[in-house]
């Protein structure tokens, strides 16, 4: 819905706790945020116009690995794994443009705009990818220095 008609995201168990019009401040095209800790793309507040080119390589990535039949955790196929993958596919299919259409923001300015206010249960056990703590993974945190390195 977001890719075809544009607009906010935000997690379920987010609750918005400003005026959405503020975040366009970040931006005229697509705006991320960091996840705090190794600098992955967060999921659970995007905001973007319609058709941009980073939601369909985030689309594109989630219906090859189902049709494949990927086991990979949440974090990689769904999650900031994957919206940090489709990041760097927009930052190199065209630099020019991102420097234009993607802002990426600090973690600190997400949460002046949205907070977490339920509880969800899963959230709470060992399989919840957060709770693994998939950015202490040192496969993940190698490879996310080494794309800051190469910057």
């Amino acid at each position: 819905l977001l890719l075809e008609e544009g607009g906010i995201y935000a997690d379920a168990d987010d609750r918005l706790i400003a005026d959405p019009a503020s975040l366009l401040r970040y931006g005229p095209g697509m705006i991320l945020f960091r996840e705090p800790g190794v600098g992955a793309i967060s999921n659970n507040l995007l905001c973007a116009p319609a058709g941009h080119p980073l939601l369909r390589f985030a689309v594109d990535m989630t219906l090859e690995a189902l049709l494949r039949r990927d086991n990979d955790n949440t974090w990689s196929k769904t999650g900031p794994g994957l919206m940090t993958r489709a990041a760097a596919a927009h930052v190199i299919a065209s630099p020019e443009a991102a420097m234009q259409d993607l802002a990426l923001v600090p973690p600190v300015f997400m949460h002046r705009h949205i907070q977490a206010h339920v509880q969800l249960p899963y959230k709470s056990t060992p399989n919840y990818w957060n709770n693994q703590s998939a950015a202490n993974d040192p496969a993940i945190k190698s490879a996310l220095q080494t794309l800051v390195e190469e910057d």
